[in-house]
């Protein structure tokens, strides 16, 4: 009876955790985290002193909608764009260290807000509808430069801008233009 006791009490104090394929762990222990990222598999740890936190590191989709940008010439646009992007499955440790499970509000919103910004700032606004694979080239080569350091990565093609929208008051001046060319045939 009493090594059944024991047996139970050993067993409570032994956490279990798996990692599926696709998945990386990191262990804290006290406050201090293991400098490591453990793959898929089970793992065995105390969970009193110990917490398994688990990482995604497959490709994973960012939807960022209505970001304003500026033209060459001035000119308000909105886009939606989604980036597909993988976590750093070898360095996740660090990337939890440096920046925490928060990495989309904190590291890639920001970084695609500037690479819109920088990109859509080379061409005019018919360029842009005409050349948007110049453009979502650009933004995505700003993006890996912005992020690469934070342990995320994005392939050339992660980047896709889904939706465009130009700003009312250019509408309304293509509308009026097209309205003038007509009354004067």
């Amino acid at each position: 009876m009493r090594k059944a006791l024991v047996l139970w009490g050993l067993l409570l104090l032994v956490g279990c955790g798996q990692v599926d394929p696709g998945e990386r762990a990191t262990f804290v222990k006290w406050g201090t985290m293991y400098q490591t990222c453990y793959g898929p598999g089970l793992y065995f740890y105390n969970p009193i002193s110990t917490n398994m936190d688990l990482i995604d590191v497959q490709v994973q989709a960012f939807e960022a909608k209505d970001l304003s940008a500026a033209t060459k010439d001035l000119q308000e646009v909105h886009a939606t764009v989604v980036v597909n992007y993988v976590l750093d499955g070898q360095n996740c440790h660090r990337m939890v260290a440096e920046v925490g499970h928060q990495y989309r509000e904190k590291v890639l919103f920001p970084a695609l807000q500037d690479a819109l910004k920088a990109g859509t700032a080379h061409f005019n606004i018919e360029e842009i509808i005409r050349e948007r694979g110049k453009l979502r080239s650009e933004v995505t080569k700003a993006l890996q430069a912005r992020v690469r350091p934070f342990y995320i990565s994005v392939n050339d093609e992660g980047v896709n801008l889904t939706n465009f929208g130009l700003s009312k008051a250019y509408m309304a001046a293509v509308e009026a233009k097209q309205i003038a060319e007509q009354n004067v045939i």
